[in-house]
């Protein structure tokens, strides 16, 4: 059986079990549940960013493994900007876009488009 917390906004939690990942999802998706997830923890620590659309391409068996699932979602951390963040080549992103941790950096967490950025305190805070 698998046991899984979904983390969201405002420091609530949701914790649902399964027989497998799948399982959970759907569960958590057909329920009537007023938690909007932004990550799920596994059991071993593992964490995964809850992107909608690629959770709904797995959980509707749209060809995508787990491994693909995970390659996609996993992070050590999920981050959201507190102000207004500009990179290195000028792309502005909104205050409150959340970003997933990735080794030493912070990806966004886009579908249209890619930006990376080294993890900086004064800019970023950490939600899960």
């Amino acid at each position: 059986m698998l046991s899984v917390i979904f983390y969201g906004a405002k420091n609530e939690t949701l914790k649902i079990s399964g027989n497998n990942l799948r399982d959970v999802l759907k569960l958590q998706q057909h329920e009537k549940f007023k938690l909007q997830p932004i990550a799920i923890r596994f059991e071993s620590n593992k964490l995964l960013f809850y992107h909608e659309n690629v959770i709904r391409t797995f959980v509707n068996e749209e060809d995508m493994s787990m491994i693909e699932l995970l390659d996609f979602c996993i992070c050590t951390a999920v981050y959201r900007c507190t102000a207004d963040f500009k990179n290195k080549h000028n792309t502005c992103i909104d205050k409150g876009s959340l970003w997933k941790e990735i080794g030493n950096n912070l990806v966004l967490v886009d579908d249209d488009q890619y930006v990376e950025t080294q993890l900086n305190q004064k800019s970023f805070e950490k939600i899960v």
